[in-house]
């Protein structure tokens, strides 16, 4: 009786272990100061943050209790950072998560988010525009990621809090098998091709707005067929949405602003700025 105590006992306790190992503490900030720049002080998280793009590495903002509190900006408040997932010993080694979880909590103005999911081969996997408030959850369960970068993508300052991510059982960013019928050893890489995700960076490519910016004529290029067309203005309303006939597309916006064309095919959908002057 003693003994299957014992053993359920350990049981359970590597369960819990595995677990905490999977779903990542979540990350609001909350023991820096202010203006503190933030790199790797959540390395034991397998969290590694970083400017992007030739940007600084991201701050520490604290906007009071009464607010939003202690989150994350930008170097700028403007410029893209990169969160990477990656060994917590420091060996560089990406960690890849199958799920990302965080805050954009700017409200009552409207602020925008621009995710940029990548794989370890520093492939564009996935993309992602939200639209302050918002609690953001993204699956990446059947493309495992090894890093993000977010961007204001609009001429608005952006905040993010409270990350969680949920990690990849077994951390493992390659997938490789030893084939022992041969007299060389050979390794055999199984990594399965996604066409969706071909697809997807082919349209992140392809698409083209022009000109921009415009005096209300917008010409639109995406080199594949799509599925539909939406553009929002800057309180997210949908002004303008059609299924095009044609791989381009022409239409005229009469109201100076900035608006967001959402092109998509399939489950994919690429999102691109575009300012109407007159």
């Amino acid at each position: 009786m003693k003994r299957s105590l014992l053993l359920l006992f350990i049981t359970s306790c590597i369960l819990n272990s595995i677990q905490a190992q999977v779903l990542s503490d979540t990350i609001d900030f909350s023991e820096y100061e202010s203006e503190t720049i933030i790199t790797d002080q959540y390395l034991e998280e397998s969290f590694l943050f970083s400017g992007y793009g030739g940007s600084g590495n991201p701050v520490l903002c604290d906007y009071g209790v009464a607010s939003w509190g202690k989150v994350l900006r930008s170097d700028d408040w403007f410029n893209p950072i990169k969160l990477a997932f990656v060994d917590s010993t420091g060996s560089g080694a990406y960690r890849v998560i199958e799920k990302l979880i965080f805050d954009n909590p700017i409200n009552p103005e409207v602020d925008y988010i621009s995710v940029d999911a990548y794989d370890s081969l520093d492939v564009l996997q996935y993309h992602y525009m939200s639209t302050s408030p918002e609690h953001i959850e993204l699956d990446f369960t059947t493309t495992p990621i090894a890093y993000v970068v977010f961007d204001d993508s609009a001429s608005t300052a952006y905040i993010i809090d409270n990350i969680v991510v949920k990690f990849k059982k077994g951390n493992d960013p390659d997938t490789t098998v030893i084939d022992t019928t041969q007299t060389d050893t050979t390794i055999i890489d199984t990594t399965i091709i996604d066409t969706t995700a071909l697809i997807f960076t082919s349209l992140e490519k392809e698409f083209i707005i022009f000109p921009n910016p415009s005096n209300g004529d917008v010409n639109i290029t995406a080199g594949i067929q799509l599925d539909a067309i939406e553009v929002r203005n800057e309180a997210a309303q949908i002004i303008y949405a059609l299924k095009p006939q044609e791989k381009d597309i022409y239409f005229h916006i009469d109201v100076p602003g900035i608006y967001f064309v959402t092109v998509k095919k399939g489950t994919y959908s690429v999102t691109k700025k575009i300012v109407i002057t007159h």
